[in-house]
């Protein structure tokens, strides 16, 4: 078993063990690669041969092991939205902007949504026509397509003003099974008008997860 820091479009091995059971450690500090940062597990077998001298065979597999943050400015899949410079105190260096009613981009995935309940955007106004708590504006979740099944509609409130920045959170369930997890924006009654209805700095799955505890 080895764990690889996905980079991108390549890999970096890290850690290997040997066995049914052991412990893969990752170095924090290579999240200064920055990027679309995602782990992988690669797991390889050897059996031994076969009767009459039949070579043994090796199988490779490997898992992705996704972020539970997803800052969307490295999002690859994208329709209309553009990347800006972030005023957010909680950081991340850039966000997504431009973001009009039906636009939108696809998180760097697939991702299995076991033992996750929750999803949380944190955005902020593009102007202060809205007032603080009204309607915003409103993110579609689609699963594999942005025309595909909706896993939720996330209802954003304004926060007021273009430096102001709030972690909005909504509930959501376990679809089963690996999807490709798609944001699509709309406009909303009384919300933010216009191709520019609110910034958007990351978008963070919460809950359990895969882990033990």
């Amino acid at each position: 078993m080895t764990f690889v820091l996905g980079h991108d479009t390549h890999g970096h091995a890290e850690q290997s063990v040997h066995g049914c059971t052991g412990v893969l450690s990752t170095d924090p500090d290579d999240v200064s690669h920055g990027g679309n940062v995602f782990g992988v597990i690669s797991a390889s077998y050897t059996d031994r041969g076969g009767p009459g001298g039949v070579p043994a065979l090796t199988t490779v597999t490997q898992n992705q092991v996704r972020q539970k943050r997803q800052e969307v400015e490295f999002a690859l899949d994208q329709s209309g939205t553009n990347v800006a410079t972030t005023n957010d105190p909680a950081g991340g260096s850039q966000h997504r902007g431009s973001l009009g009613d039906g636009d939108y981009l696809a998180l760097n995935g697939p991702f299995d949504l076991h033992g996750i309940d929750s999803l949380t955007f944190r955005v902020a106004s593009t102007s202060t026509q809205v007032p603080a708590g009204s309607p915003l504006a409103a993110v579609e979740v689609h699963l594999d397509s942005v025309d595909g099944p909706v896993l939720t509609t996330a209802n954003l409130t304004s926060t007021g003003a273009t430096g102001t920045w709030e972690s909005q959170k909504f509930p959501i369930s376990d679809p089963g099974g690996k999807h490709k997890v798609y944001l699509v924006f709309r406009s909303v009654t009384g919300g933010q008008t216009g191709a520019n209805l609110f910034n958007l700095n990351w978008a963070e799955f919460g809950g359990q997860g895969v882990s033990a505890s």
